[in-house]
């Protein structure tokens, strides 16, 4: 299976839909939902080109390369946020939403991690290229688990609903 530029720019793009689902900030529960929703997907995307804009030159690749797997790093970390986001509610029923948290964005994160290594280490013209090339991906994916930690794994859970 070839990469493919859109679903590798679709996995990038619903990163941020999952916090608009499952946000737990008492900020964005004045912001409506469709706004919240469409404006996170939007913002998502446009953080995933620019970070392949700054990205690819380092790797040495084309933009169109870096766009079409380089958003494959981020499917990992997606999945656990997804099972967060999702089931929030059956987790609070069995009292298990910190620990269940904390082990799926820990997976979520290192999963991440290695498929980044590996994407990298086959995209990039070099080494050197490659770890040059992860830093904005990896600000992206240490961005990510540190707000949905916060949400989720840090002490009381702010419930908006």
């Amino acid at each position: 299976h070839a990469p493919n530029t859109w679903e590798s720019l679709f996995v990038a793009s619903m990163l941020w839909m999952y916090m608009a689902v499952g946000h737990r900030s008492p900020e964005l529960v004045q912001v409506p939902l469709p706004l919240l929703f469409f404006g996170f997907v939007a913002l998502s995307t446009l953080v995933f080109v620019a970070a392949c804009a700054v990205s690819a030159p380092l790797a040495g690749i084309p933009l169109r390369r870096a766009l079409s797997t380089f958003g494959y790093v981020f499917l990992p970390l997606e999945f656990g946020t997804a099972l967060i986001a999702f089931g929030d509610d059956a987790l609070e029923l069995f009292g298990a939403v910190q620990p269940a948290a904390s082990v799926l964005l820990a997976a979520g994160f290192v999963w991440s991690v290695v498929v980044g290594v590996s994407v990298l280490r086959t995209q990039s013209r070099g080494g050197i290229r490659a770890v040059l090339a992860g830093l904005p991906l990896g600000a992206i994916l240490l961005s990510l688990l540190f707000v949905w930690l916060q949400w989720y794994a840090s002490g009381p859970v702010f419930d908006p609903t």
